[in-house]
């Protein structure tokens, strides 16, 4: 009877002390984006996370049971794209002093999701295993997970909490529609009345409209008298003195060429010679405009596989110190995003085959990923199409289009369209997504409803409370038509 006792007292004090000693993890609400068929099964899904991530060393907490003994947090999206689920799974340790671990799990249909989960939850566990001491991982004790009496599903999107969501909504406006295919959109106030003015390339012009009233009204109209159609335009007041410079890209004989302009009252004045670059403007967080672009060598490859920094010094636009890139591909677009609830402002780079970079402030890559921008690529065409051969011109991919609103990247993501416009000169199924960066991962968190046309381009507003997104659509084929729409999106 004394052995049985002492031998129980030491079974009760062994587990006892391994349950002092087990991670505690906390597996957070599901979030579930564009699958309201999945919306009511939240809480059956984080359960089944629970259950499976649970076990010798693991301690699994949800809900209000989660408090300031938390050594990891398990975040789960689960997301309908394409008619496959993406099931994302990530591990966030609280105190910042271990790797995280990312992963990912895509199934066919909604009967294969229990395997997907559990795929995913295997790996983070091993990685829970391989980052705890070993004291905490006894190899003869089992824990059950600990689940809330009441846990709820994340909304689905896009009615995502607007602290998540950085305040973006379904909701638009349709603020215009005028005849032509415009190449690029930026936001400004040209003449100072309050209003956001969209400055935008437009064939062969450069096209003002006041957005004053809530609808499109057209300010001024500038022809622009370049060796070959303009292709890039991009403005801001990067010296401060009130007035906007305009720097404006085409292409001739296999090089590109950028030039700056200085947007007056009622004009439009040369401010640069031309430079072999393609340089645009780009808003820091917290340091305004810069000057950011791709020089240009000619020949196959068209662009060095560098980005640098430019100035605008008199009437030369100049090269600058690298931007880093740390990568083999050829970056085409950079970016500036800050983590959520931190002041740091992290760099993001995107390259030609559409990976996704992010950088902190001492160079150090943090994030790469290829699962955010999916098409809707930005091209320089060099000649005109031949409308007898059919033959293109020059090809050039230089900017991967995305915007940076309230702490998020908006991406155009046209993937059908961009196909169907390279092959059969058609635009279709459009939409846009929005990520947030949290210093591990880019996470999925809204997504406009699908339209007929392609995003061209966006453009946050200058107060941050909307985001005008250019959709452009066309008929015809040899002789195409070409209707450009103005949409507003709700912050």
């Amino acid at each position: 009877m004394t052995k049985r006792l002492l031998t129980t007292f030491a079974i009760v004090l062994f587990a006892a002390v391994t349950a002092s000693q087990a991670l505690v993890v906390s597996v957070e609400p599901v979030e579930i984006f564009n699958a309201p068929e999945l919306s009511a099964m939240g809480a059956g899904i984080q359960s089944v996370l629970a259950s499976r991530v649970a076990g010798p060393g693991v301690e699994v907490v949800t809900g209000a049971e989660a408090g300031s003994s938390v050594d990891w947090k398990l975040m789960t999206t689960i997301t309908l794209l394409g008619g496959v689920y993406s099931i994302d799974g990530s591990l966030i340790h609280v105190a910042g002093t271990k790797a995280g671990e990312r992963t990912y799990e895509t199934v066919s249909d909604k009967d294969k999701l229990m395997d997907g989960l559990t795929k995913v939850a295997q790996r983070l566990k091993n990685h829970l295993a391989s980052s705890a001491p070993a004291s905490a991982m006894p190899q003869s004790m089992t824990a059950a997970p600990v689940i809330a009496a009441k846990v709820e599903s994340a909304p689905i999107q896009p009615n995502l909490p607007a602290n998540v969501t950085g305040g973006l909504t379904g909701n638009y406006t349709l603020l215009g529609t005028f005849k032509g295919e415009p190449r690029s959109l930026d936001v400004m106030d040209t003449n100072g009345d309050g209003a956001d003015d969209l400055i935008m390339l437009v064939e062969e012009e450069l096209l003002i409209y006041t957005t004053r009233g809530g609808s499109l009204a057209e300010l001024a109209r500038y022809p622009l008298d370049l060796p070959s159609r303009p292709l890039y335009a991009s403005a801001g007041d990067i010296d401060g003195d009130g007035n906007a410079e305009v720097f404006i890209s085409w292409s001739r004989n296999h090089i590109v060429y950028t030039k700056a302009y200085r947007l007056g009252a009622n004009t439009l004045t040369p401010a640069s010679e031309e430079a072999k670059a393609f340089v645009r403007l780009v808003k820091h967080p917290a340091q305004g405009f810069k000057l950011v672009g791709l020089p240009s060598k000619g020949g196959p490859e068209v662009f060095k596989k560098q980005l640098y920094s430019y100035s605008l010094a008199g009437n030369e636009i100049k090269e600058g110190d690298k931007i880093v890139t740390k990568g083999n591909q050829m970056p085409v677009n950079v970016s500036w995003i800050t983590a959520n609830g931190s002041g740091r402002v992290d760099t993001l780079m995107i390259d030609e085959f559409d990976h996704v970079r992010i950088y902190g402030p001492d160079n150090s890559k943090l994030y790469e990923t290829e699962e955010v921008v999916m098409g809707g690529r930005s091209f320089f065409e060099g000649e005109m199409r031949n409308q007898q051969t059919l033959l293109e011109g020059d090809r050039y991919e230089v900017n991967s289009p995305a915007s940076e609103i309230n702490g998020l990247l908006v991406i155009h993501d046209n993937q059908e369209g961009f196909q169907l416009t390279r092959n059969m000169g058609s635009y279709d199924n459009g939409v846009l997504r929005a990520y947030s960066w949290d210093g591990l991962a880019m996470r999925p968190v809204w997504m406009s409803p699908t339209f007929q046309g392609f995003f061209a381009a966006t453009a946050p507003a200058k107060s941050q409370k909307g985001l005008y997104a250019l959709l452009v659509k066309s008929e015809g084929f040899l002789n195409k038509e070409y209707k450009a729409s103005i949409l507003l999106f709700d912050l």
